[in-house]
C-alpha cells in the first residue's frame, strides 16, 4: 500500500512540478503567478503530507486513511491534466510587465485617504472581537452587534479585507501614504498574533510574501528557508501551546490576551514544546524537536486524510452529488443578513463528520468535492475549470487600465489565497474569488471618482 502511495505521489510531483516550473517562466509574475500558486496548494495540501507519511510512522489517535490516498493521488493527477496540456502546447514565453510596479504611482493620490476609513473600521472591528473573547479556539461564536449575528458577519468582512488598503498605499502611494500602510499593515500583523489563531497568522505571513514579491522583490534559499521555518513553527509549536492561553486568561480574568500575555504564552509554549513536557492527543509523540515539528506540522497539513476516506466511500456509503455542493455558488452575493436561511457553506463539511465519525470539522477539500460531484469526469473537469480561472487572472494582470488595474493589483494578494487553498472546497474557493471582485470594484470606483490615474515615477525606468 505504501508503495502505491509513494508511487501515485512521485509521479503526481513530476507532473505538478513541470506545470509549476511552466508556469514561472511563462509569467511575468513567476512565483506569484495564479498557476504557480496553484501548485503550491496541492503540494502543500497533498503531495508533500502523502510522501512524509509514506515513509514515517503515524503518531496521533486518529487513523490517518491511507487505504484512500492512492485515489486521492490519482486525481490529483487527473486534475492536473488540463495544466499539463497548457503547459505544454500553450503560449511559448511570457510578456514582460510594461512597467514596475516600484516605478509607478497614482496622480492625485490624496482620495485614497478615503479607503483608509473601512481599514480602520475593519482594525477596530478586530479589536472588539479579541476583547470579546475572540482568539485561539476560545471564540466560536460571533459576538451579536445591534441584535443580529448575522450584520456581525458582515462587519467581520472588514476585517478581511484590511490588506488591500495597506496594500495600495504601499504599492502605489506617496511617501506620507507608503508609511502609513507600514503601519497599518504592521497594526494588523499584531493583531494577528494576539488572536493566537494559526490560519490568521500563516495568512499574514502569506500575504506579506506575495507583496514582497509584487514590490520586486526576489526569492533566495535563505528566504524561502525562513519562511518555511516560520511556517513550520506556527503550525507546531503554535498549536501546541494552545492549551496555555486557556490557562493565561483564567489567571488573568480577561477574556483576551494583552502582548504581554501572548510573548509569555509563545516563550512558555516552546519551552514545553522543546523540553517535549507538552503532551496531547494532536501532538507526536517523537522525542527529536525537528522530526516532532514536522510531524505536527505535516499532521495538520495533512488534509488528503479526510479527502482520502471520503473519496473512498464514494460511491458505496455516499452517493454522487451531481454538483449540488456548488450550487453555493449560484447565490453567493446574496447577504446572509437578508436571507437568514441561506445555505451554509460549511454545511458540505458535514459530509467528513458523517465518514470520519467521532471526528468533526475536517475540511473536504477540492479535489475531494470534483470527485462526489461525477468521480474522475468532474475531476478533470474541475481542472479545466481552474486552469480558465488561472488563465483568466493571468489576463487581468496583465489588463493595464488606469482604474481596474490598480485596484487588481492591491487585491491580488488576498484573491491569491484561493489558488493556495486546495484543502478549501471548489465551491468556496471560486465564491470567494467571486466575492473579492466586489471589493476590486469599489477601489476601482473610488479611483475613478478621484480621478486618480497612474504615472511614472520621475527619473526611475520601467
Amino acid at each position: 500500500m505504501r508503495f502505491e502511495i509513494f508511487f501515485y505521489a512521485v509521479f503526481a510531483a513530476g507532473i505538478w512540478g513541470f506545470i509549476w516550473h511552466q508556469a514561472v517562466c511563462k509569467s511575468p509574475w513567476g512565483f506569484v503567478s495564479p498557476k504557480s500558486l496553484l501548485v503550491f496548494g496541492i503540494f502543500f495540501y497533498y503531495i508533500i503530507p502523502s510522501l512524509y507519511w509514506s515513509f514515517r510512522s503515524w503518531q496521533y489517535y486518529v487513523p490517518p486513511y491511507f487505504e484512500g490516498l492512492p485515489l486521492v493521488l490519482g486525481n490529483v493527477i487527473i486534475f492536473g491534466l488540463p495544466f499539463l496540456a497548457y503547459a505544454m502546447f500553450g503560449k511559448k514565453k511570457a510578456r514582460p510587465p510594461e512597467d514596475k510596479i516600484t516605478s509607478l504611482k497614482l496622480q492625485y493620490s490624496a482620495g485614497l485617504w478615503l479607503l483608509a476609513v473601512p481599514a480602520a473600521a475593519g482594525i477596530l472591528i478586530r479589536i472588539y472581537f479579541i476583547q470579546s473573547g475572540w482568539i485561539a479556539r476560545l471564540g466560536r461564536e460571533f459576538p451579536i452587534l445591534f441584535g443580529s449575528q448575522n450584520f456581525t458577519m458582515i462587519l467581520a468582512n472588514f476585517t478581511y479585507y484590511i490588506a488591500c488598503t495597506c496594500f495600495i498605499f504601499i504599492l502605489f502611494g506617496n511617501k506620507t501614504l507608503r508609511r502609513s500602510g507600514w503601519i497599518l499593515w504592521g497594526v494588523e500583523g499584531l493583531l494577528r498574533l494576539l488572536t493566537f489563531q494559526r490560519k490568521g497568522i500563516v495568512r499574514f505571513v502569506f500575504l506579506s510574501f506575495v507583496l514582497g514579491i509584487i514590490k520586486g522583490g526576489k526569492i533566495t534559499v535563505a528566504k524561502a528557508a525562513g519562511l518555511a521555518g516560520i511556517v513550520l513553527l506556527v503550525l507546531s509549536i503554535l498549536g501546541a501551546a494552545q492549551h496555555l492561553v486557556f490557562h493565561r486568561i483564567q489567571e488573568s480574568g480577561r477574556q483576551y490576551m494583552t502582548l504581554e500575555d501572548t510573548i509569555s504564552v509563545l516563550w512558555s509554549g516552546a519551552e514545553e514544546y522543546s523540553s517535549n513536557t507538552i503532551q496531547g492527543k494532536h501532538i507526536s509523540e517523537e522525542r527529536n524537536f525537528l522530526l516532532r515539528s514536522l510531524d505536527d506540522a505535516l499532521y495538520r497539513m495533512y488534509d488528503a486524510r479526510s479527502a482520502s476516506a471520503v473519496m473512498a466511500a464514494i460511491p458505496e456509503l455516499l452517493p454522487f452529488s451531481y454538483g449540488a455542493t456548488f450550487l453555493n455558488v449560484l447565490y453567493t452575493f446574496i447577504p446572509r443578513y437578508f436571507w437568514r436561511n441561506k445555505p451554509d457553506m460549511a454545511d458540505v463539511h458535514h459530509i467528513t463528520n458523517e465518514i470520519m465519525y467521532p471526528e468533526r470539522g475536517n475540511p473536504l477539500g477540492t479535489i475531494a468535492e470534483f470527485y462526489l460531484s461525477c468521480g474522475y469526469v468532474a475531476v478533470f473537469f474541475g481542472g479545466l475549470v481552474f486552469l480558465l480561472i488561472c488563465n483568466g487572472f493571468d489576463f487581468l494582470l496583465d489588463y493595464r487600465k488606469n482604474y481596474l488595474w490598480p485596484a487588481i493589483i492591491c487585491s491580488y494578494p488576498i484573491l491569491s489565497e484561493q489558488f493556495v487553498y486546495a484543502s478549501f472546497n471548489a465551491s468556496q474557493r471560486i465564491c470567494e474569488l467571486l466575492r473579492g471582485f466586489i471589493v476590486v470594484g469599489m477601489i476601482a470606483g473610488v479611483l475613478w471618482l478621484f480621478k486618480i490615474k497612474l504615472e511614472k515615477i520621475p527619473g526611475e525606468e520601467a
